[in-house]
């Protein structure tokens, strides 16, 4: 039984970054249809409740029920999950709060299996199934880039774009437009992420078992800056730069200059030859659509805070609050607040936040304490704040498929016991 469990694994990260789903409904009647505004089956939904299952028979069977004290941030997680539960009492769509709910509890579902389940040769495979995938999507990423349009690989998730189209995440350079990679993810900061998951572990899998990883570097970090994703590119580099600081000090192992000295010219190169996209996306202006769009969700969440602050206005409920206060706006313009922690309290409350963010402190401060933090946690821990401070300016981890994964299998993997 536990064997079958692992290979629906495997299976399902090798998966994750192919976004196969099935359109179910669009409840909201936004056109266009987005993962945020419409149901869909995905087979990774499939994948989990299969997992889940198994594990629950598994523990039937060897009658492994062991009551044993939980620690504090078991509570606040339990709190969190009610508190998304009463939400949908305040619902302004039924269907689309109790999709939501299904798709975070599965999050956290797998959380918890990680938690309970994870071992070193576990961790250990699910890095490399990361840097495959990396490796995977920034050749998609590459081709995407020199042809200017999807590949065709739609059965396996990957978004319709060209230049022409409205909507696709792009770069406006002297008349000309430059698309953004997607990879098969549902937008390009999805795939930056996921390539800072897949960069994290090869530098890992490359100083604690073989060099060979190394070779991965170069490709990996081609990937990740033809996402051209701001925050990701800037976080990202001083995560690494406060990873690879931290570990020398610790350890003085001198295998660490070999990675930094790849990405250093990696991104040099790179960075250099999409210079002049770059120093676009870096200049930053307030009248630009994405600053000014941004703006606009947080003060429209800091409206209906102020109507609904203690129950929230139910899970995904955002977009129709947004349109019964602005009727006018363009169908693409309605989407969640870029804000994952303005999100939360504004579809589920004040008592909801609040709640997550004390899993949360609880979470991360057992890792505090001299000693404790292993290199493969401290890793992780690394990343998983990296992934709460980019909350402060994207949805995705609350809203789409793939996003709500990452940031649910990234909190699982840092696992103190490994």
């Amino acid at each position: 039984m536990k064997k079958i469990e692992k290979i629906f694994l495997y299976v399902f990260l090798f998966l994750l970054p192919f976004n196969i789903k099935k359109f179910i409904a669009s409840p909201l009647k936004i056109e266009p249809l987005t993962e945020f505004n419409a149901l869909f089956l995905y087979l990774s939904d499939i994948l989990i409740i299969s997992i889940l299952f198994l594990w629950l028979i598994r523990l039937i069977k060897t009658k492994r029920f062991k009551s044993k004290k939980l620690p504090l941030w078991s509570y606040f997680l339990i709190f969190f999950i009610a508190f998304l539960f009463l939400s949908l009492i305040s619902s302004q769509n039924l269907a689309v709060s109790s999709y939501f709910l299904v798709k975070i509890s599965l999050a956290i579902g797998l959380f918890l299996y990680l938690r309970l389940n994870l071992t070193k040769k576990i961790f250990l495979n699910i890095l490399k199934v990361f840097t495959l995938g990396g490796l995977i999507q920034s050749l998609i990423a590459l081709g995407q880039c020199i042809y200017q349009s999807s590949l065709g690989f739609r059965y396996l998730g990957e978004s319709i774009i060209a230049s022409n189209l409205s909507g696709v995440a792009k770069i406006d350079l002297l008349g000309g437009k430059l698309i953004r990679s997607y990879g098969t993810f549902a937008h390009p900061n999805i795939l930056a992420c996921f390539l800072l998951l897949a960069l994290y572990s090869t530098v890992y899998l490359s100083l604690k078992h073989k060099s060979v990883y190394l070779f991965s570097l170069p490709i990996i970090s081609l990937g990740l800056i033809l996402t051209f994703s701001r925050a990701v590119l800037f976080l990202g580099l001083v995560s690494l730069i406060i990873f690879f600081v931290r570990n020398y000090l610790k350890t003085k192992n001198k295998e660490i200059l070999k990675p930094i000295l790849i990405l250093f010219i990696s991104f040099t190169i790179f960075s250099l030859i999409f210079l002049p996209y770059l120093t676009n996306r870096f200049n930053v202006q307030k009248e630009e659509q994405a600053v000014s769009l941004r703006v606009f969700y947080n003060k429209a969440s800091y409206q209906i805070v102020k109507t609904s602050p203690f129950t929230g206005i139910g899970l995904g409920s955002f977009m129709v609050k947004l349109k019964a206060m602005y009727p006018n706006l363009e169908n693409w313009q309605y989407q969640p607040v870029h804000n994952i922690y303005l999100l939360i309290t504004s579809e589920v409350g004040i008592f909801g936040l609040i709640a997550f963010l004390l899993f949360l402190f609880f979470f991360l401060i057992q890792y505090l304490p001299p000693g404790v933090q292993k290199p493969e946690v401290s890793t992780f821990i690394i990343l998983a704040s990296l992934f709460l401070t980019l909350g402060l300016f994207d949805h995705f981890f609350l809203t789409i498929n793939q996003g709500i994964l990452m940031f649910w299998l990234v909190l699982g993997i840092t696992n103190r016991e490994i």
